[in-house]
């Protein structure tokens, strides 16, 4: 298993989970928004990110799926979970299903 130390992080307090979309680019959903990955360098372990959203997003997310849409969905691991949709462009998020 190979490790990366990725640089762009804003805020970051761990927990998320990473996707590719159908074209192969790789976002992260976390605490401290959503990312996507600008370059991944395997050979020294490195990668880049950019953060899409705005600000940090108002819960700890738990897991993430792009569906054949391309659209991303995200859980959350609070006590009244929740599925939320989340925009490639800005960030933007809604609230699915509570």
């Amino acid at each position: 298993m190979q490790s990366y130390n990725i640089s762009g992080f804003i805020n970051n307090s761990g927990g998320g989970d990473l996707a590719f979309d159908s074209e192969g680019t790789l976002y992260l959903a976390c605490f401290s928004g959503l990312y996507k990955f600008t370059e991944i360098n395997d050979e020294n372990g490195t990668a880049e990110i950019i953060r899409i959203s705005a600000e940090n997003f108002p819960f700890q997310l738990t897991s993430m799926a792009i569906d054949s849409k391309d659209r991303i969905f995200v859980g959350t691991n609070d006590s009244n979970s929740k599925l939320i949709q989340i925009s490639k462009e800005d960030g933007a998020y809604s609230i699915v299903k509570t």
